[in-house]
């Protein structure tokens, strides 16, 4: 994609019509949050700042609506939503008012819904908007029991919420939030693989990844947090012997996850998994969780009739 007159370059995001959101250096070597038209970054891409001098952009929806986070005018880090080409003053979504004064933006959904965290009195709070809201006090998401502070990473169409917060003894531990409209609001903690968890990505179905323990993981309301390492087909297991998948980072409504995997030599690799619908479809239960997942690493990747994730497992 090339800069905006720079050195570096970074991408976060995309959409269904392939509009990337990321940063870029600048020619004043600053770093500015971008949104391409094209296949590479123009000029026009530059989504400027809040009236400071860096931005970022973290997250963008079907109908090119960005999210993430600027300097303003006043030295303090908002979490912005924009309303056109460019990030004006208007789209300063605001903090829950805590002392530190600083808001990120993670993730947005087709409505424009926002989620991130955002300084909350002397701690952080995970917070979610209306599709055309601020961050006020019912934006805030709270946090998972005996915890002080929250971070919400993404968010699906109905509204729910994929973050971590800290918890009892202060491990941090993955949580998905309840949805638009479900009555009192609740972060369900998601539990670990061992330690802490962090969840990074969120799909239609609800279902969970993140990290934990140093593994990717998968949580689905019918299994729970699976460490997705076990569930690796027998070709991928051979092939890709060396690797332990780290991290997932992003799941999609058919199940396709991604995320990072680290080799025996400390190389990381960014990993495609995708449903492997040539294994019989298990019966529920514990000893019926197959290999669901096909691994993609050098451009290898089991082909087949795609299907959602839970159709797989269940």
């Amino acid at each position: 994609l090339g800069d905006l007159g720079g050195f570096t370059s970074h991408g976060f995001g995309i959409n269904a019509s392939g509009q990337v959101v990321g940063e870029s250096d600048t020619a004043d070597f600053n770093t500015h949050a971008f949104r391409t038209a094209g296949t590479t970054l123009l000029p026009g891409d530059d989504l400027g700042t809040l009236g400071g001098l860096t931005s970022t952009a973290h997250g963008i929806n079907a109908t090119g609506v960005v999210t993430g986070w600027s300097d303003t005018s006043g030295g303090n880090t908002h979490a912005y939503r924009t309303a056109g080409t460019t990030i004006l003053t208007t789209d300063d979504l605001g903090t829950l008012g805590g002392t530190a004064n600083f808001s990120h933006g993670f993730g947005i959904n087709a409505t424009g819904q926002v989620t991130g965290d955002s300084a909350s009195g002397s701690v952080t709070h995970a917070f979610r908007t209306t599709p055309t809201g601020t961050i006020n006090f019912a934006a805030d998401l709270g946090i998972l029991p005996n915890g002080t502070s929250s971070f919400g990473r993404a968010i699906n169409n109905s509204g729910q919420v994929a973050g971590y917060g800290d918890t009892t003894g202060g491990a941090t531990h993955a949580f998905r939030s309840s949805g638009n409209g479900a009555g009192i609001l609740a972060l369900t903690d998601l539990g670990t693989l061992g330690g802490s968890s962090q969840g990074f990505g969120i799909n239609t179905g609800g279902q969970v990844v993140g990290a934990s323990n140093g593994k990717a993981f998968l949580y689905t309301d019918a299994f729970g947090i699976l460490n997705l390492n076990s569930y690796l087909d027998a070709a991928s297991q051979v092939q890709f012997s060396t690797w332990t998948l780290s991290a997932a980072n992003g799941i999609n409504d058919s199940g396709l996850i991604t995320g990072f995997a680290t080799d025996s030599s400390s190389v990381m690799h960014a990993f495609l998994l995708e449903p492997d619908v040539s294994s019989p479809t298990p019966e529920p239960g514990a000893v019926a969780l197959m290999a669901a997942c096909a691994l993609a690493g050098t451009g290898v990747l089991r082909r087949g009739r795609k299907r959602p994730f839970p159709t797989q497992i269940l």
